[in-house]
């Protein structure tokens, strides 16, 4: 009989704990695996302990996303204890392993991005560093993972879990649905009191080039409301009953949002007379007043989703100025 066992393990971040599911089976199986610190390890390791297991003994696990807070223990599972990893191709390129010379390509990207957004110089290659460090604490290697593109089935003993793409808050992004009682693993895709945030990707496959978060992210909420979702366990969180809900939310907190960018370019240099239009740093900090640390990336990613959105949209031009983005609202939008 499989039993599934919710395993709060802690993380160095604002919401303090992440959601890995042990499922007590014959084939022994992680969803998700908290960040690489011993303290998420002890944590892992004794939540299986308690629900008939052991860290030796779990055969797969399966990452919903390669956010530090959800893959970070993958590779040492792996590599420690023979584990098979799955992960979708997406997302596989945030692992950062043993080849410098991707290593530091990979934290190049990341600080290009700061650097499109318009951060000065120094506070970039701040940023940067801190990103390094955290990747270096709280990620072991994945060496060879099983890529997952979609449409995979997991078995269980008494279920079978299909991966279904779920792009958004991350490229590669998957959740995983039991499709005889409801039952939605949705990583970060779907939280119960927290909207994801669109994350900016600056590390995509060649594929993925004209891969835009937010028209992603709202085709997968999409697919949850068509879909007949009992239960949902979540990334951060207990478990919830209503997807469809929560999902049509989420969708309307988009919409709003949108609107709110909008109303705010219309005015000061973003706006159609604007002659310079305005640099991403200057919309996301009044978008998100307070930004500091580790909260301007997302602030960036955020903005930089909606700008994406809107140019898509032809109602917002861009250009770029010594690297930097500017952004200026086109004549007569409709908000």
């Amino acid at each position: 009989m499989t039993t599934i066992h919710r395993i709060a393990c802690p993380i160095p971040y604002p919401l303090k704990t992440v959601n890995c599911y042990y499922l007590n089976d014959s084939c022994p199986t992680l969803i998700d695996s908290g960040v690489y610190t011993p303290e998420s390890m002890a944590c892992v390791a004794d939540g299986i302990r308690q629900n008939g297991g052991s860290l030796e003994t779990v055969q797969r696990v399966i990452v919903t996303h390669a956010h530090t807070d959800h893959a970070g223990l993958a590779g040492h599972l792996a590599e420690a204890f023979g584990a098979e990893v799955f992960i979708h191709r997406h997302d596989f390129p945030k692992f950062i392993g043993a080849d410098a010379q991707y290593n530091r390509a990979y934290f190049q990207q990341f600080k290009g991005f700061l650097d499109f957004g318009g951060l000065p110089a120094d506070q970039a290659r701040a940023q940067t560093e801190a990103f390094e460090g955290r990747v270096a604490k709280l990620v072991a290697p994945l060496k060879a993972p099983q890529l997952l593109s979609g449409g995979e089935t997991f078995t269980f003993d008494d279920f079978e879990l299909r991966v279904v793409p779920t792009p958004g808050h991350s490229a590669g992004s998957v959740s995983l649905v039991n499709e005889s009682d409801g039952t939605l693993f949705s990583g970060d895709f779907l939280l119960e009191n927290i909207t994801p945030n669109p994350v900016a990707e600056f590390c995509l496959p060649d594929e993925l080039n004209s891969y835009r978060s937010l028209p992603a992210f709202a085709a997968s909420l999409r697919w949850v409301l068509r879909q007949k979702i009992h239960q949902v366990l979540p990334g951060h969180g207990p478990a919830f009953f209503h997807a469809q809900k929560r999902a049509a939310a989420i969708l309307d907190h988009f919409a709003r949002r949108r609107k709110q960018l909008l109303r705010m370019m219309a005015t000061g240099p973003a706006a159609p007379s604007g002659n310079g239009g305005v640099d991403l740093l200057a919309l996301a900090q009044r978008m998100f007043p307070g930004l500091k640390a580790a909260a301007i990336f997302l602030g960036l990613s955020e903005s930089f989703a909606y700008l994406q959105l809107l140019e898509a949209e032809f109602l917002v031009e861009t250009w770029q100025e010594q690297g930097i983005g500017r952004y200026r609202l086109l004549d007569d939008p409709h908000p």
